[in-house]
């Protein structure tokens, strides 16, 4: 699993740093993540084991790639953490549903006790809802609502 997790997790610091247009950003990036990545997390989540022993591959595989003896430097795990807020578990709930949550808790728990976080996810959709413009500070009304007016 570590050859999948390497290749699931490469370039993640270049992909979590988001910069002007950044829905724009984010969009496309997750559609590269998702081109790239579908078929191993697909097989994750259809695999026939218990969410607990898939949680526990998954977070020992990243260990193992990323972390000396099993740990992670703090910083290192932030930025793995973000990535998985922002990709991962995303990707997770357009492949798999509703249906996925239970892995996708279990993951998150595994996660957060394994690397000393205390991280959530969410879906796709709420995450491209939270980008919006700002100009010097101020927060721009959403494109969608002004057509409405």
């Amino acid at each position: 699993m570590t050859e999948k997790i390497s290749e699931v997790f490469k370039d993640y610091d270049k992909l979590i740093l988001f910069t002007s247009k950044k829905k724009e950003n984010y969009i496309s990036r997750q559609e590269d993540f998702m081109h790239k990545s579908r078929d191993f997390l697909k097989e994750l989540l259809d695999r026939e084991a218990s969410s607990e022993e898939k949680a526990e591959g998954f977070c020992d595989a990243v260990a193992e790639v990323f972390g000396k003896r099993g740990k992670l430097r703090r910083g290192q795990a932030l930025e793995l953490g973000f990535f998985m807020i922002y990709y991962v578990f995303p990707s997770f709930l357009l492949i798999g549903g509703e249906e996925a949550r239970p892995f996708l808790n279990t993951l998150r728990d595994t996660w957060n006790r394994r690397f000393k976080q205390k991280m959530n996810y969410s879906d796709y959709d709420s995450i491209c809802a939270s980008f919006y413009d700002t100009l010097l500070g101020f927060r721009l009304p959403e494109k969608d609502k002004d057509k409405d007016s």
